[in-house]
């Protein structure tokens, strides 16, 4: 902890501009933090000239803040300064540019305090005149005739700023558009440093991406909302139900089919989903032409982790002399390219029920009239989106699909995890796959394909399926469309509650038998004081550290319990009866492997019966 004499304090309307001195304060000391109420606070210094003077632009916010802005002058602050994750610059510093080289630095709000802190090194002076700087600022932050003025080192660089709205939604898409029409239209920039709102980051890193920047030249640093897919469930504890894609395609539809039949526009629409529930949806887009009309929807997930919340849902809209409706898919979403999900190859991901409602929706309207529709639906940044999905695994290429069995999307929806699992089990078999390899999640994916390529096992990637909770669902549907070979691949904390009976193995639903794991330890020798240490352990990983240093290995033990149940639940054992011997001759048709890690992907021990 340092404390620091505040010099002077300039008051802004909605900002204030604090300034220091600080000897102690080093060079990359970017980070600024306030003890507040139990809690640390971070702002970002902007460093400014040779005698250590030190700005801090901050927005005035409630409590802290503001109290932060009206302390005396001369007061003295207990601070504590640390670095930002330094690694992006010695990349930066390693990029090999020629004259057309291009670096693009782009904040969001209060983020252009580290691009500041940034550009003003000694080191950077030689990356100045191949820097675009893009900044997205709300209204009541500092503004750019302030920063232009106060900091003219800005004004080396190609600077360019532009408002944005406080909605979500507004301020995800029109940076992403600003960047798609004002760079990637015209540069492929060698770097690219995004720093601000996490939600803004996230979408501009896959607009990259999709376009060609590699995700190896794309540094991001989080100022707030570090995980955008994250949602904080609310205080009461009552999850927020929303539309899935295909309520919103439906929506869309209809609306553009209404608007080109009465040559009117609206705001709204009033549809039925496939649940029968009838649901008015605001439009985003509402556009009539010649022969066509164009209406979207912005998806809301309610308080899903949804990676397609606040996706925008768009249908164009022809009418045809045909009673019929022909459905086809535009930007954004995914084409069908491998068998297995139930949908055409070559045509679009849109899924059956999902099919079924747009057409009975836009049928509605078109009841009394001779015509029928050509619907195409797109989803302007679905490709973007596909990235946090496993579509490409599937087959399904160049965006999202559009889903929805109900049209409603319960948060956290296990139904919705269970059917994904079995999608990927259908696409494999179609594939002609006959070993499956289930893991627990992507870290133990990743240990899995590096064991098992270390054994020379090559598996093609649709082989390999996140299960997550769900072992019991993913085995269940193996065995019964005749899949013959699964492997299980995990660490201590799931296996050994698979290994105690647990199909279903999320934390909220049960809990690791310490007992169980004490008793493998007894069976490999271990004395009364490790059992005892065992049983009190606090959690699986405790337990997995005990036995390391007493050089206990429970793993073997803990694989062939895992293989024991499995079997025993794909052949539909009773609860009393899941954890007994089962027949070889079950092996004939199905067999199960079990490998355990550690948490750093060290085989602890397997089993196995194939």
């Amino acid at each position: 902890m340092k404390e620091i004499t505040l010099t002077k304090k300039e008051i802004y309307e909605s900002y204030a501009r604090l300034t220091f001195y600080g000897n102690a304060i080093n060079e990359n000391d970017y980070k600024i933090q306030f003890q507040f109420n139990k809690e640390i606070r971070n702002y970002n210094i902007v460093y400014w000239n040779q005698n250590k003077e030190f700005h801090l632009l901050i927005k005035k916010l409630n409590n802290f803040s503001q109290e932060l802005i009206n302390r005396n002058e001369g007061s003295k602050l207990s601070i504590t300064t640390s670095s930002f994750d330094t690694s992006y610059i010695d990349k930066l510093k390693k990029i090999e540019r020629n004259q057309n080289s291009i670096l693009l630095l782009i904040a969001s709000d209060t983020g252009i305090t580290h691009i500041l802190s940034l550009i003003r090194q000694k080191w950077y002076e030689t990356f100045l005149s191949s820097t675009k700087i893009f900044w997205f600022y709300e209204d009541n932050f500092f503004l750019p005739d302030y920063i232009q003025k106060e900091y003219p080192i800005v004004n080396r660089v190609d600077f360019h700023y532009y408002p944005i709205d406080y909605d979500e939604y507004n301020r995800m898409e029109f940076s992403r558009q600003i960047i798609e029409k004002e760079v990637l239209n015209y540069y492929k920039p060698d770097y690219v440093l995004i720093i601000g709102d996490g939600k803004i980051n996230h979408a501009l890193k896959g607009t990259l991406i999709v376009n060609d920047i590699s995700e190896n030249q794309i540094e991001t640093i989080a100022y707030y909302n570090p995980n955008p897919l994250k949602r904080i469930p609310p205080e009461d504890g009552k999850l927020r139900t929303g539309f899935t894609t295909g309520a919103c395609a439906a929506a869309s539809a209809k609306a553009a089919t209404k608007v080109l039949l009465e040559k009117k526009l609206i705001k709204e629409i009033k549809t039925v989903l496939p649940n029968r529930m009838e649901v008015i949806f605001s439009l985003k887009r509402c556009e009539l032409y010649e022969d066509k009309a164009i209406c979207s929807v912005i998806k809301d997930a309610g308080d899903d982790p949804d990676c397609t919340h606040l996706a925008e849902i768009v249908a164009e809209v022809k009418l045809i002399n045909e009673k019929k409706v022909i459905l086809k898919g535009g930007k954004g979403v995914a084409i069908v390219t491998k068998p297995g999900l139930g949908l055409e190859v070559g045509g679009p991901a849109i899924n059956p029920v999902p099919r079924k409602n747009i057409t009975e929706n836009v049928l509605e309207i078109l009841k009394n009239t001779p015509y029928g529709a050509e619907v195409t639906i797109s989803v302007p940044r679905g490709r973007e989106m596909a990235l946090d999905t496993t579509n490409a695994r599937l087959g399904l290429i160049g965006g999202i699909s559009i889903l929805g069995t109900t049209g409603i999307v319960k948060p956290y929806s296990t139904a919705a995890y269970r059917a994904s699992i079995v999608q990927a089990i259908q696409v494999a078999k179609e594939r002609g796959i006959s070993t499956l390899v289930f893991t627990t999640g992507g870290r133990s994916e990743q240990y899995a394909m590096d064991y098992l390529k270390s054994q020379n096992i090559e598996l093609p990637i649709e082989a390999y399926i996140q299960v997550g909770d769900f072992i019991g669902t993913g085995i269940k549907h193996a065995k019964k469309i005749g899949i013959p070979h699964i492997i299980i691949f995990g660490m201590i904390g799931k296996l050994s509650k698979m290994a105690d009976g647990v199909t279903q193995t999320h934390q909220a639903g049960s809990s690791v038998n310490m007992m169980q794991l004490a008793n493998y330890a007894k069976e490999k020798g271990a004395s009364e004081n490790i059992i005892e240490e065992i049983k009190k352990a606090n959690t699986a990983r405790h337990v997995l550290d005990i036995c390391k240093k007493n050089n206990i290995p429970i793993a073997d033990l803990i694989c062939k319990d895992v293989v024991k149940v499995m079997l025993n639940y794909a052949y539909n054992k009773k609860r009393d009866e899941i954890k007994n011997e089962y027949p070889e001759e079950w092996l004939k048709e199905f067999k199960i492997d079990c490998y355990m890690t550690d948490f750093d992907g060290k085989l602890l021990g397997y089993y196995k019966n194939s």
